[in-house]
């Protein structure tokens, strides 16, 4: 059996994106399993929109749905680009939607923290455990 490149095993040069911190949550305490980094996970990650909506554009003219998704959803060139790149570093696209702006994800705890640059770690609140995201 041939041996297949691990994509996971190549450094990435991530960027921070503007606006994606996120302050601790107040009364999180460790939770007393830890993530199984070969769990799967799932994310949805919003893109961009193809072009700025105003106050006008918001409140001003009564639009459809359909008409706004087709304005204002996600350019399919960046989709695209972002649904290769996801592919190509291990994680599975589970749905595109354009006019939502939406890309749902899955793959591992380990991978999806690989690709986003963040750490995963269980955390209580009360009897609830939640994921709670770093970095």
């Amino acid at each position: 059996m041939g041996k297949t490149s691990d994509a996971s095993s190549d450094p990435l040069a991530l960027v921070p994106l503007a606006g994606s911190e996120r302050p601790d949550a107040p009364g999180l305490r460790p939770a007393s399993v830890a993530l199984n980094p070969r769990a799967k996970i799932t994310a949805t990650v919003v893109l961009r929109r193809r072009s700025e909506m105003s106050t006008e554009d918001a409140l001003g003219t009564h639009l459809t749905s359909e008409q706004v998704g087709a304005l204002f959803g996600a350019d399919p060139a960046d989709a695209s680009l972002v649904t290769t790149t996801f592919r190509s570093l291990g994680l599975k696209i589970l749905e595109t939607d354009l006019p939502s702006r939406r890309i749902r994800i899955s793959g591992t705890v380990e991978t999806v923290c690989r690709v986003f640059g963040t750490s995963l770690s269980a955390s209580q609140v009360g009897s609830n455990t939640h994921r709670v995201r770093s970095g």
